[in-house]
Parts: structure tokens; C-alpha cells; sequence
């Protein structure tokens, strides 16, 4: 090769260098543009599902007024509440948690012939002990989110939405999270069941506690919309 081919070799390896940097660049910049655009529609979803709650969880409470003062309402009676909110936009699913003391757990394993589980990453195990237990005990849904036997004190914002709910006595959503099974986006949100009933709940913290047999249940999700 003579020294007058090295520059022109030179140029084509500086044009190959720079195609690849700019190729590189562009998917770099594509790609961020489409993390954008998905981020952008999940906060939109989040949004819509947040404004549907807004707009349809006092049917959700209407709900948890059919429970019965018990929180023991069969699975017929209950789904028989529970269909008309279904049809509420982004409503797949109602379930009724129902708390049981650790002191009742084994009676209550018993009566339904299944064990309280939880979810954890490494799987489906059996829930580890606790002071009480909030177990679905009944539920009505258009896809299989809800199992019966499962113990919601794990599930995403489960403890600060609930206690809120508990607070004021009224339905209380989740912030928008990934569902677990398919990575589309809902949210949960809980209505306490007192056994005093909706009129009758005592003003301070520590009594509600002490009269609540549970939750009311719904999930809203984005799927839901279509």
C-alpha cells in the first residue's frame, strides 16, 4: 500500500467510525423517546382509572353497607352486590377481606378447607403468623385477580391506603402500581365494613378498630377501560 492510499483509507475508516456513532446515537435517542411515550401513557392510564375511582367509589361503599354487620355474607349474597359495580368503567374485580384473629385462624382454615397465604417473591407461601389476618373471603371479578385464602396485608400500599380508610370511614384507593401478573397498571381501593354498621361507627381510632370485621375490596385497572 503507498503512503498517497493512506489517507484516503484513513477518510473511509473516519466515515465508518462516525456512521457508527451516529447509528448508535440515533437508537440511544429512539429508544429514550420510547420510554417517554410509554411512561407518558401509564400516567395517563393512572390518571383515568384515578378519576374513575373518584367517580364510582361510593358504589363500592354501597357495597360494603350490604355486607352485613358480620362481614359473614354468603358467596351468592355477595356476588349479588357486587356484579352492578363490575360494570362500573376500569371495576374488574370486588372481594370482601375479611379479618380473622390468629386466634381464629386455624377454625377459620377449617371452615373454608384452604389455607391464608401470602405472596412473596419467591412464590405462593403460607401466611407467616400474625396478629390478625385480612383474607379474601369472597369475591366477584370479570379476570381472576383476587384468590381466596389470600392474606391482602402485603399486597402494594396495603397498609397506609387501609389505615386512611379506616380513618375516615370511606373508600380509600392505592397510588396507581404495575399488577404483578401482566405489568398493566391499576390501583386498589378499600372500604372498611364495621360491625356497628355505616351510621353508627365510633368516633375514635382505637374503637373502629376494635368494630371492624374487614374490608370491601375493589380493584380498578386500566384494562378495564377498553
Amino acid at each position: 500500500m503507498s503512503l498517497r492510499q493512506s489517507p484516503k483509507l484513513g477518510l473511509i475508516l473516519l466515515i465508518v467510525v462516525l456512521t457508527a456513532v451516529a447509528t448508535v446515537v440515533g437508537f440511544r435517542s429512539d429508544e429514550a423517546r420510547l420510554d417517554r411515550e410509554q411512561a407518558g401513557l401509564a400516567d395517563n392510564a393512572a390518571a383515568v382509572i384515578t378519576r374513575t375511582f373518584e367517580a364510582s367509589g361510593a358504589r363500592l361503599e354501597d357495597v360494603a353497607t350490604g355486607v352485613g354487620v358480620d362481614g359473614s355474607t354468603g358467596g351468592e349474597d355477595f356476588a349479588r352486590l357486587a356484579r352492578p359495580v363490575l360494570s362500573e368503567n376500569a371495576i374488574t374485580a370486588v372481594a370482601l377481606a375479611r379479618k380473622v384473629s390468629h386466634a381464629d385462624r386455624p377454625a377459620y382454615e377449617r371452615s373454608r378447607g384452604r389455607p391464608i397465604f401470602s405472596d412473596e417473591p419467591r412464590g405462593t407461601v403460607r401466611a407467616p403468623s400474625r396478629v390478625e389476618y385480612y383474607v379474601i373471603d369472597r369475591a366477584t371479578q370479570l379476570r381472576p385477580r383476587f384468590r381466596l385464602g389470600l392474606d391482602t396485608r402485603l399486597l402494594p400500599d396495603a397498609g397506609k391506603t387501609a389505615m386512611e380508610a379506616i380513618r375516615t370511614g370511606r373508600a380509600k384507593v392505592t397510588s396507581p402500581t404495575a399488577l404483578s401478573n401482566d405489568g398493566g397498571i391499576g390501583l386498589v381501593a378499600y372500604v372498611p365494613v364495621f360491625s356497628t354498621g355505616k351510621k353508627k361507627v365510633p368516633r375514635l381510632l382505637k374503637d373502629r378498630f376494635a368494630v371492624l370485621t374487614g374490608f370491601t375490596i375493589g380493584l380498578y385497572e386500566a384494562k378495564g377501560l377498553a
